[in-house]
């Protein structure tokens, strides 16, 4: 009995007597499964964690793929309006061009080159005066008969 220790409370009840060795053996054995389920509790939630960071790389990788082709489009979307206000700026030239040849057109024919018409009815209005003066002089003498 050397190796234990007794502690005697005296009560109204009667007398309690504890061996030390044997409360801490409890103590130990609830430390010790206390400690167990920490781990376990820890275990768990470390590989729920590992998971969802496994899922949500799984999703930045498609977010990125889906970027990278919002960029490819993006690119291909850019060179085709580059091409199509290159052609617009080009058949813009080309009819300031024909209004100007329109307007010395006018200009031989004797009409006056009006800005406000809009340049079909300036070439409705030059169509129609060149085929009269053609159907005109056609009818006129020129005397070589």
């Amino acid at each position: 009995m050397d190796n234990h220790f007794t502690v005697t409370i005296h009560d109204d009840n009667g007398v309690k007597q504890f061996n030390v060795h044997k409360f801490i053996k409890k103590a130990f054995l609830y430390t010790g499964l206390f400690l167990l389920s920490i781990v376990l509790i820890a275990a768990g939630t470390i590989l729920y964690l590992n998971a969802s960071v496994d899922k949500l790389q799984s999703k930045k990788n498609e977010v990125a793929q889906a970027y990278k082709e919002m960029l490819r489009q993006n690119q291909a979307l850019q060179k085709e309006m580059k091409s199509t206000t290159h052609s617009l700026l080009a058949k813009e030239k080309e009819l300031d061009e024909l209004s100007d040849s329109l307007s010395q057109i006018e200009t031989l024919i004797g009409l006056k080159p009006l800005a406000t018409e809009s340049l079909a009815e300036r070439v409705n209005m030059t169509m129609l005066s060149s085929s009269h003066r053609a159907t005109l002089l056609e009818l006129i003498p020129s005397g070589s008969l």
